[in-house]
C-alpha cells in the first residue's frame, strides 16, 4: 500500500525569516585570510541566555595568525572546531564565549577580549590580517 501525505502549504518570506526570534539568538561571522576563506564564528543563545561561540578555522588558513602554540599547530591544521560559553550578567556575553573559546585552545590574546564588546574581537581579527563579514 502506498501512503502519500500532503504537507500543508506555508508561505514564509526571507523578512519573516530574519525577524524570528530563532535568527536573534544567531550572529555569524565568515573570515577571510589572504583573500581565502578561511572559517566561520557563530554565537547563539542556549538555554538560561549563555552565550556559546564555535569557531571553526579550515585547513589551516589563517591559524598560524591565531598564535595557536606548538602543541596545537597540528591539531588545527585540519578543520578546527572549538566551542566557548559565557553566562550571567554584566557584560558583553558574545566576546565573553569568543575569549573562552581561544582559551580553551591555548591561544593568547595581547588584550583581554573577554566582556569587551564584538567590536573589540573584530578589530583583533583584522589586526591578525582576517577580513571579517558579517553573515546573519
Amino acid at each position: 500500500m502506498n501512503t502519500t501525505i500532503k504537507a500543508p502549504k506555508v508561505k514564509v518570506s526571507a523578512k519573516s525569516l530574519l525577524e524570528s526570534s530563532a535568527f536573534n539568538n544567531v550572529s555569524v561571522w565568515l573570515l577571510l585570510y589572504n583573500g581565502k576563506e578561511a572559517g566561520k564564528i557563530i554565537w547563539s543563545i542556549g538555554a538560561g541566555g549563555q552565550w556559546k561561540c564555535s569557531v571553526i578555522v579550515h585547513h589551516g588558513a589563517g591559524i598560524a595568525a591565531f598564535g595557536a602554540p606548538e602543541r596545537n599547530a597540528e591539531d588545527l591544521h585540519l578543520t578546527s572546531f572549538v566551542i566557548g560559553s559565557a553566562g550571567g550578567g554584566g557584560y558583553d556575553k558574545r566576546s565573553a564565549s569568543f575569549a573562552d573559546c581561544l582559551d580553551r585552545n591555548g591561544i593568547i590574546t595581547p588584550i583581554s577580549l573577554g566582556g569587551r564588546g564584538t567590536g573589540a574581537v573584530q578589530d583583533y581579527l583584522i589586526s591578525l590580517g582576517f577580513q571579517v563579514f558579517t553573515a546573519l
